[in-house]
């Protein structure tokens, strides 16, 4: 059986040693290579076959989410997993836009992210179950927000503008 490779991408030389070994003692994974720059995890993959990248999005050269656009740019189909403590709804929305497989959090359980690297290789989407029940309870605010919000066809036609106006920035 072909394992995958592994690169680790986190300026962190201690979290970043310590997920190392628990990925390869006890995920039986091979971690190719560590590095702590975007950069450097750019270097790496020009240069050997990586089947998933597991990123931190706070590095001391660029913004993690910038890497995980150029990664999944330029080779579509390594599978990237952001490992960050970073839990801003904006943030995972971006970082999902840009083609991220899955969003966990530092601290999380080792299981959580064996599970992770599960689901980006069967082509799922993966999100630490603390995140998904923030995102989905502002979803719920939202929508709810929306419903309670008079339908637009009941407007005038001179209404229908100004809210035209309104939602353009004027």
């Amino acid at each position: 059986m072909m394992q995958n490779k592994i690169l680790l991408v986190e300026d962190d030389n201690l979290l970043r040693t310590g997920l190392k070994s628990m990925l390869e003692v006890q995920g039986g994974f091979i971690v190719e290579k560590n590095v702590a720059t975007g950069r450097e995890a750019l270097q790496i993959c020009r240069h050997h076959v990586i089947d998933i990248v597991i990123l931190d999005l706070r590095l001391p050269d660029e913004p993690g989410t910038v890497v995980l656009k150029k990664i999944k740019e330029i080779y579509s189909d390594i599978k990237v997993i952001i490992l960050t403590s970073h839990d801003d709804n904006e943030l995972i929305f971006e970082t999902l836009e840009y083609g991220a497989n899955a969003y966990i959090l530092k601290g999380s359980d080792p299981e959580e992210i064996f599970l992770s690297i599960k689901y980006a290789l069967s082509n799922d989407l993966f999100i630490s179950p603390r995140l998904a029940k923030t995102i989905v309870k502002d979803y719920l605010f939202v929508n709810r927000q929306r419903k309670s919000l008079p339908p637009l066809h009941n407007l005038t036609a001179r209404e229908k503008e100004v809210v035209k106006c309104i939602i353009e920035g004027m």
